[in-house]
């Protein structure tokens, strides 16, 4: 595997989809990350940048001048110190291990051997394949064999504004109604300590679902990107945007 490529557009594309922020850990609301195992692809010249888990799939597509198709498998803490020490473009190569060069400047990092979750990421991948973003709403796109009943589109300016709102809660709970007209976001510790948000969508598709999920999704999206939301009553949400999207399983009981 081999490619080159602006080293800060990497460097921020592997930052995003470790999906860092304030999260419902085991200890308690707290920061967090979604995962520092990354699993890169290339094709042609179009590199595909995924984290995923049991319980979420993220990926990112970067245009590179790709040399050689492959894939393989980095620790982003391992990775990143060193991108953040590059300027302007640099070739990335994978093999027994993989090297980040540019001009007299050269890098060797250890590969990640498997991935802790390949075979839940392939199923995700696999099952959102044919998904891509699209500008107008016009379909509801299926996550294997079940198709989404509801879709609205939201800029990522507006879903994040609203749940670093929720997150003075500190539940790290996040409740999704989509009426077919609105769609509110809340979360709530007690009668007294909640937050409630209602958006108009820029544009709606099919019928109201609602769902609770956790995770900081908003963090994960661009400034100034139009976010398409896909939902089903307690099942995963799918957010696409132009060069990634995430999926996320629905938070069910306590």
């Amino acid at each position: 595997m081999k490619f080159t490529v602006s080293a800060k557009e990497l460097e921020q594309a592997i930052e995003s989809i470790r999906v860092k922020g304030k999260s419902l850990t085991s200890k308690g609301f707290g920061n967090a990350t979604m995962g520092d195992y990354i699993y890169m692809v290339l094709d042609g010249n179009v590199l595909s940048i995924i984290n995923g888990s049991a319980i979420f799939m993220a990926r990112i597509t970067l245009s590179v001048v790709g040399e050689e198709n492959g894939n393989f498998v980095v620790d982003a803490t391992v990775v990143l110190p060193y991108l953040k020490s590059f300027k302007d473009e640099i070739t990335v190569a994978g093999g027994d291990f993989i090297s980040i060069e540019q001009n007299r400047k050269r890098a060797s990092l250890p590969k990640v051997v498997n991935h802790p979750n390949m075979d839940a990421l392939e199923n995700s991948l696999e099952r959102t394949k044919e998904i891509t973003w699209s500008a107008v709403l016009d379909k509801l796109p299926s996550f294997g064999k079940t198709a989404f009943e509801g879709a609205f589109a939201i800029t990522s300016a507006q879903f994040s504004s609203c749940i670093k709102n929720c997150e003075l809660v500190k539940s790290g709970v996040y409740s999704l109604n989509f009426n077919k007209e609105t769609t509110t976001f809340s979360s709530q510790q007690t009668v007294q300590n909640r937050y409630t948000e209602t958006i108009t969508p820029v544009s709606i598709l099919g019928e109201a679902a609602s769902l609770d999920y956790t995770g900081p999704l908003h963090n994960f999206f661009d400034k100034e990107q139009l976010l398409n939301f896909y939902v089903k009553d307690d099942f995963p949400l799918l957010i696409v945007a132009e060069d990634r999207m995430i999926l996320k399983a629905p938070q069910i009981g306590d």
